[in-house]
């Protein structure tokens, strides 16, 4: 029976020594968590803030692309119609503007929604690699780092011209109905002269 004591004695020292080793790695572990909020996990959160904005984008700029231009462009021929005599080759002609509106609008929504998904992409891109770098440096994981250089220059890239062409897109639509509401205008003066 003394025998089994000393095995006993034994394993519950190995398991002291083991809560030792616990105790190091649940401080390894707080460390790695304290490393992957800010690191990982925000990245990750900004990615899909960014998704969550491409999606509400997307579905104002259809919106009011409709509605502006589109609204525009159907209610014309039933006014022109009532308040001019003009030929319907001027009532065709006064359509384009709005259409070319609707149009600009359309590639402005789709540039935006394009930007956001970049974005999100970008973010994903530097989350899975801030992953990668903290598993590696606290549990020793293999790095496997992907030298990401020159995808996230081309996202950078990409956001940039996307941006600058949502812009430009939502501007020429808005002037598409200043120039078909100033067309419209003139049609129905021109008639009454």
């Amino acid at each position: 029976m003394g025998g089994d004591a000393t095995k006993t004695d034994e394993k519950t020292s190995g398991k002291n020594q083991h809560w030792t080793d616990d105790d190091r790695l649940r401080r390894i572990r707080e460390m790695f968590l304290a490393e992957w909020w800010p690191t990982v996990r925000m990245a990750a959160g900004r990615a899909d803030d960014a998704r969550r904005h491409s999606v509400a984008y997307g579905t104002v700029g259809i919106q009011a692309a409709l509605v502006l231009n589109g609204g525009a462009l159907g209610a014309l021929p039933a006014t022109i119609g009532a308040l001019t005599s003009a030929p319907r080759a001027e009532l065709a002609y006064s359509a384009i503007p709005f259409v070319l509106g609707i149009l600009a609008a359309g590639i402005s929504v789709l540039f935006a929604y394009l930007n956001f998904e970049w974005h999100a992409q970008l973010e994903d891109l530097r989350a899975d690699n801030g992953a990668r770098s903290i598993e590696h440096m606290y549990y020793g994981a293999p790095a496997n780092l992907v030298d990401t250089t020159a995808k996230s220059k081309w996202y950078e890239s990409a956001i940039e011209r996307s941006q600058i062409t949502s812009v430009v897109c939502a501007i020429l639509g808005f002037l598409s109905f200043i120039a078909g509401a100033g067309l419209f205008i003139s049609i129905v003066l021109g008639s009454h002269s």
